[in-house]
């Protein structure tokens, strides 16, 4: 059991402890879904918008890959956004 939370909680570890790494994929998925911002401001704030959405998304597919969950989560376009902006 220790073993199974161990994995699942790698990726977590991986990109929150390394910036490198989280701004690889970061440039990626920026790079994937075309994003293009005006300024470093607007850049910054979807940036951390990006990163608690990531957070979420994999600790939903730990609680998922535990049976916690029956099914997993992962970025797309919209990952940018807050949720009150994809309402509108």
């Amino acid at each position: 059991m220790h073993i199974l939370c161990a994995v699942l909680l790698l990726p977590f570890v991986i990109l929150t402890h390394s910036s490198s790494a989280l701004n690889k994929v970061w440039e990626e998925w920026q790079i994937e879904h075309r994003k293009v911002y005006d300024n470093k401001t607007e850049m910054e704030f979807r940036r951390a918008v990006w990163e608690k959405n990531m957070m979420l998304v994999l600790r939903h597919n730990q609680e998922a890959s535990a049976g916690n969950r029956s099914f997993t989560m992962g970025l797309n376009h919209l990952s940018d956004m807050l949720r009150k902006s994809m309402r509108s």
